[in-house]
């Protein structure tokens, strides 16, 4: 049985794009107290997790942030990974002495990007500060006159720094305009800087979607796949779906039902009619976190012997708030869905509701309030891998 679980926590530049994901572990039998122990066994399940999946399947095309004790840099356990894709961090509790300072030098000139992390300047850390590339500051410890001095006493190093714990949007400005590069916190999983866009739909999708209406015989289920993988596509389908002429019934379940009740030539007039308005564009963190809860909830059912296709529309549906600028309430409330999927998305009710729940969780890394149904903490961090590795495919096909 496995016993630990690893979650992401994306790093975000100056221009709020995706720059890396910081990787997290928890050792579920070692007590989080016990940092050393906790530290060398989360090192070496990250590396082995990493070898053995890929980091694609991870990170996608971006670059991984591992957190390394003493013994791993000292034992050169970084080695075994790829230098391009991986930022090796340096612990804030490591003791910087001679070999540490060796086997860090040894790693920056062997090309790999160095990061010192939570830290606060002393007179010991000089030595790797001037090898460092990234120096993460934690943001709530330093007041924000203590911080600017700090920016003042690093500028003459090549490192640029990284603002962690950001929790509002007037922390990152305010760190941004101090001279800040990169920017990390649980506020970024659901930016509100983001906001106010117009929802796009992926030119991929709808050239799916007319493949397959190109079909003698309408084909549902791969309409629904096509249409499932594209959260816009799939919020406008179900905007079309309740307006006008249409059955304006409150009981959709799954995009299935959608098309279904819509039909052949409603469906085609929808897709010619998306065909004329639809840009190429690039799928934003925030699309790319709802394709995560929509496969993680569907993963959720199916281990449950439930019914998936209404789980994987809620966590597809879960952002909507955040991509359009507007309640998650009202929304829904345009949207003839059924009141079990409404009342999942917004108040989180219900096993779908639940299901969510315990996605956005994981998510967030509050392991303490993850669970689903009679699922252990481990088979609920494999299903938020296996989801991750979907949604990082998917977008690399794009």
């Amino acid at each position: 049985m496995p016993d630990f679980v690893i979650g992401r926590q994306q790093i975000f530049d100056r221009d709020l794009r995706v720059f890396g994901y910081e990787l997290l572990v928890r050792d579920v039998t070692v007590d989080p107290a016990d940092t050393m122990v906790g530290a060398l066994v989360s090192n070496q399940v990250v590396v082995d997790a990493l070898l053995e999946q890929g980091l694609d399947r991870l990170v996608g095309a971006h670059r991984a942030f591992i957190n390394f004790a003493r013994r791993n840099l000292i034992d050169g356990v970084p080695l075994l990974l790829p230098k391009d894709r991986v930022v090796v961090e340096v612990l804030e509790t490591v003791r910087i002495d001679t070999p540490v300072v060796m086997a860090v030098q040894n790693l920056a000139r062997q090309g790999y990007h160095i990061a010192l992390d939570d830290f606060v300047f002393s007179e010991m850390w000089r030595p790797l500060m001037e090898v460092a590339d990234i120096i993460k500051i934690d943001i709530l410890q330093q007041s924000p006159q203590e911080l600017a001095d700090l920016v003042k006493v690093l500028q003459p190093y090549r490192a640029k720094l990284l603002a962690e714990k950001v929790e509002s949007d007037e922390q990152y400005t305010l760190y941004r305009d101090l001279g800040f590069e990169y920017f990390q916190g649980f506020h970024f999983d659901r930016p509100k800087i983001m906001r106010g866009r117009r929802l796009e739909t992926h030119h991929r999708a709808i050239v799916q979607v007319l493949d397959a209406l190109k079909a003698p015989a309408l084909d549902i289920d791969a309409l629904s796949q096509a249409v499932c993988l594209d959260v816009a596509l799939s919020y406008k389908l179900l905007r079309y779906a309740n307006s006008g002429s249409h059955d304006t019934r409150r009981d959709i379940d799954s995009i299935r039902q959608a098309l279904t009740r819509l039909g052949a030539p409603d469906i085609r007039r929808w897709a010619d009619l998306l065909s004329l308005t639809t840009a190429p564009y690039s799928p934003d963190e925030l699309t790319f976190i709802a394709l995560i809860r929509a496969k993680m909830c569907e993963l959720l059912a199916l281990q449950c012997g439930k019914p998936s296709e209404r789980y994987f529309l809620v966590g597809l549906l879960s952002l909507l708030d955040e991509m359009l600028d507007a309640p998650l309430e009202q929304i829904v409330h345009d949207l003839p869905i059924s009141e079990e999927i409404s009342n999942a998305l917004v108040y989180r009710t219900g096993d779908a509701g639940q299901a969510l729940d315990c996605a956005v969780n994981y998510e967030s890394w509050n392991l303490d309030q993850v669970a689903y149904q009679n699922l252990k903490v481990y088979q609920i961090g494999q299903i938020y891998l296996e989801s991750v590795a979907w949604a990082n495919a998917l977008n690399q096909a794009a």
